[in-house]
């Protein structure tokens, strides 16, 4: 009872607190003011800071976040569609890489290990294999390990000019395994009729295998890039891995995020690794987008796009496509991708051979074991049609199996090829290919 009457009269007095004893509240809440704005980034004074005063971690922060304020395009999720898949595909397999790897490596590892001896400390230059020079700043310890302020001035590798500056910090510098990673400070690199400009951090490695005596090569890049004919960026995370010692982990492997700056960001990673043990041979990327809509890129006799747009492991629409190549010049804009259930598949035509095997001037020369197959176009429905060549260069007016005699001639080389067509596709085997003798 005294409990229940303390309770009511807390209760009373709180209401009365709570409502200003009665009184009406003659002083306004206080104005709630916005937190203060975080201190603006000074990006000129961090990225020229001397990188060999700071440490691995430092430089990453730095470089990676001075890519990303350079950035000026879309940071969302893409639209799923085949058009962000296209695009990330070409900036993995295609045309769109512009081969970091192999620059760095042709030119770090002749630099470093021509350095070996001495090791690198204070200021060295060192000649490009073809032309230009890299001057390196820094020092590197004992075990060759170290971070050195790198400057490229026109350093031409064979195929490709690097021009400007930046640092590598050096984890091992033996040539069968190292670790190094590369910091660009807009680095130009002129490759393949395009001048790029490069901003951020990239990782870059090899070890010995465990499982063969093949190397193990990776990298890990977290890199802008702009193209300069045209002023596009994108921004790179990406992990690549390639084993070729035959073991479980063996084959080549992406993972990682690309953000392209019109259509947006796209994750993908690798379900089933780039390996020629792979039987018949066969490989898998994976890609995730806005609204939970993943698609999947299926590499064998036909490349294979399938979308879904639910995430439901269930894809409502895809495409096949005769190659790689056939899928990344696709224009997609007058391309339609097809319910799943009525996707067409190419037909697959395997190489013939070539009879006689052992041919002389005045042979006729026939295409023999003549053999494809189209799982889903009946067989009176397909055109097969054939195509001679002499020396790369098309022999007109010979589309049958049989070249007759009196058209090679002796130091030719002659080749053959079937084309299979089911109305949408028309694929072309690999071709045989023969010798033409003197009598």
């Amino acid at each position: 009872m005294m409990l229940s009457k303390v309770l009511t009269i807390n209760v009373i007095l709180i209401s009365v607190v709570s409502c200003g004893g009665g009184h009406r509240n003659e002083n306004p809440p206080p104005t709630q003011l916005p937190p203060p704005a975080p201190p603006s980034i000074d990006w000129t004074e961090v990225i020229n800071t001397d990188p060999t005063t700071l440490s691995e971690v430092e430089l990453q922060e730095n470089y990676w976040g001075y890519a990303q304020h350079l950035y000026q395009g879309i940071t969302e999720s893409a639209t799923v569609g085949p058009e962000p898949i296209q695009q990330v595909t070409n900036k993995l397999l295609g045309t769109g890489n512009p081969l970091i790897p192999y620059f760095l490596n042709a030119l770090f590892s002749r630099v470093i290990t021509s350095n070996q001896s001495q090791l690198v400390t204070g200021n060295i230059s060192e000649a490009c294999y073809v032309s230009g020079s890299v001057d390196l700043t820094g020092e590197l310890d004992e075990k060759g390990i170290g971070i050195l302020a790198v400057s490229y001035n026109q350093c031409n590798e064979g195929n490709g000019t690097i021009t400007g500056t930046g640092a590598i910090s050096l984890h091992e510098s033996s040539n069968s395994d190292f670790t190094s990673v590369f910091f660009f400070n807009e680095v130009s690199l002129e490759a393949f009729n395009e001048e790029w400009i490069i901003t951020g951090h990239y990782l870059y490695g090899s070890e010995i295998g465990t499982e063969g005596p093949f190397g193990i090569y990776f990298s890990s890049s977290h890199l802008l890039f702009e193209a300069q004919s045209t002023g596009i960026q994108y921004l790179e995370q990406l992990n690549w891995r390639s084993d070729g010692n035959r073991g479980d982990e063996d084959g080549t492997s992406y993972s990682g995020e690309i953000v392209l700056e019109s259509l947006g960001s796209v994750q993908f990673t690798t379900e089933s690794k780039f390996s020629s043990d792979n039987n018949p041979l066969y490989a898998k990327l994976a890609f995730s987008m806005g609204d939970n809509a993943i698609a999947s890129l299926e590499f064998a006799a036909a490349l294979k796009l399938l979308i879904d747009q639910n995430a439901d492991g269930e894809p409502e629409s895809g495409k096949y496509f005769i190659s790689l190549d056939h899928f990344l010049n696709t224009d997609f804009t007058h391309t339609s991708l097809e319910d799943v259930e009525a996707m067409n598949q190419p037909p697959r035509v395997l190489k013939p051979y070539i009879q006689p095997e052992f041919a002389f001037e005045g042979d006729q020369l026939e295409i023999h074991d003549i053999r494809y197959i189209d799982p889903d176009t009946p067989e009176n429905e397909l055109t097969v049609s054939y195509q001679w060549t002499k020396w790369n260069e098309i022999i007109p007016d010979q589309t049958e199996s049989i070249l007759p005699a009196g058209i090679a001639t002796a130091g030719d080389r002659i080749r053959a090829t079937v084309i299979v067509s089911d109305g949408e596709f028309s694929v072309s085997s690999l071709p045989a290919e023969v010798y033409i003798n003197a009598e």
